[in-house]
């Protein structure tokens, strides 16, 4: 079974707030940070399930390294990129296209917005 968690960032305090897994949890945590989404318009970003290759939850909007041989045609040795994950299809883009290992967080879009 999947673990469902959420998180949002919190512009006031500069951090990110996490949920906890159980039904109970969820609910106590998205009222208890509704203001985040109403009022400072954060976007609740989910859990995708997945773990980078240094065992770290991947969630959207987290900007990933991926490490690999993915080349195009117009740059045919590419090995490394940079990509935010999001939920696009029933599918958590670009972590359901390949295996695991070859991702490694390197920061998310609200306390590294730089990086995109």
């Amino acid at each position: 079974m999947e673990t469902i968690k959420f998180r949002i960032y919190d512009p006031v305090e500069k951090a990110m707030r996490y949920s906890g897994a159980t039904p109970m949890m969820l609910s106590s945590f998205f009222k208890s940070f509704a203001i985040l989404d109403t009022v400072h318009k954060m976007k609740w970003q989910q859990f995708t399930g997945l773990l980078d290759k240094n065992e770290k939850e991947i969630y959207e909007g987290d900007v990933v390294k991926r490490i690999g041989d993915f080349g195009t045609e117009q740059y045919p040795n590419k090995q490394e990129c940079i990509e935010v994950v999001e939920f696009n299809n029933a599918c958590f883009n670009p972590i359901c296209e390949e295996p695991i290992e070859n991702f490694e967080i390197i920061g998310n879009i609200y306390e590294n917005p730089e990086l995109l």
